[in-house]
């Protein structure tokens, strides 16, 4: 018996019975627990039960982050109950789709912390790869889960690194590439450049393309920039990008040589470096 209302027990064991809550409008106390061998002598068991309204989940922001974990979700929605117990108020996220088929990674909770009557906030784990999707549900209780919805999912991406780390001063129309999974989930991408933030010319899954060169760059200034990514709010700094003097040709001896290969090409001209 919770409360006023009876309802059947499950046997288990002699240590451990079980029961459904009954639905009751009263949120505003706690009722007591009572427990039946016979469904007329009823036993106080001292224990007491609160309801709270099950919260409507509306989305995330972010709706991504990077694999290692660490981003701070805001949980938006309906009805959040200020329940404070960190051991039972949680997120739970369950893997969705991942990025080489079906691996069986067991869901990861997180506390989640109650901001306002709109806004839960946990933290995103780690364990998952760039590419993979998660629910993300909620519960009050350690036990009762919000059901999972599409408006509740949320990426991680990876980012591995930018390559080439230098080109032509003049390259207007040349492209940086930025290589990662899990790239294209993200609501805001921006490509970093000389300290100044510039659209990517393309984004797909694993690829992101940023412009070389600002559109108002004077093509015979060379050296160091800096090189960056901003995703989704989150910095990724890949150090600097060196502009240089395309090279100048004069000449090549000899224009033939034979078949077999292994014979040594002279090149004049200007404008060759070292790294070349």
């Amino acid at each position: 018996m919770i409360g006023d209302k009876i309802i059947r027990a499950t046997f288990f064991s002699t240590v451990r019975i079980v029961c459904y809550s009954p639905p009751n409008d009263n949120i505003a106390a706690a009722v007591p627990v009572k427990v039946s061998l016979n469904g007329v002598d009823f036993v106080d068991s001292g224990f007491f039960f609160s309801y709270y309204t099950q919260p409507v989940l509306e989305g995330i922001e972010p709706i991504s982050g990077p694999y290692l974990g660490g981003t701070q979700l805001n949980v938006k929605g309906n009805l959040f109950s200020n329940i404070t117990d960190p051991s039972s108020v949680k997120c739970k996220f369950t893997l969705k789709n991942g990025t080489a088929g079906y691996r069986a990674t067991l869901p990861k909770t997180m506390p989640a912390f109650y901001i306002d009557q709109h806004t839960m906030m946990c933290v995103s784990p780690n364990g998952f790869l760039g590419g993979d999707k998660v629910y993300v549900q909620l519960t009050f209780n350690d036990m009762d889960y919000t059901p999972t919805n599409d408006n509740m999912v949320f990426s991680y991406y990876a980012v591995f690194g930018s390559f080439p780390h230098s080109g032509p001063a003049d390259g207007l129309h040349e492209v940086i590439l930025v290589k990662g999974a899990g790239l294209n989930t993200s609501n805001t991408i921006m490509c970093h450049l000389n300290n100044t933030d510039i659209a990517p010319v393309k984004i797909t899954d694993t690829l992101i393309e940023c412009p070389m060169t600002l559109p108002n760059k004077d093509p015979s200034i060379t050296g160091y920039v800096n090189f960056g990514l901003n995703f989704d709010g989150t910095f990724n700094d890949f150090g600097q990008f060196y502009y240089y003097l395309q090279i100048d040709f004069g000449s090549i001896e000899p224009t033939y040589g034979p078949s077999e290969g292994e014979g040594e090409i002279f090149f004049t001209g200007g404008n060759f470096r070292e790294d070349f």
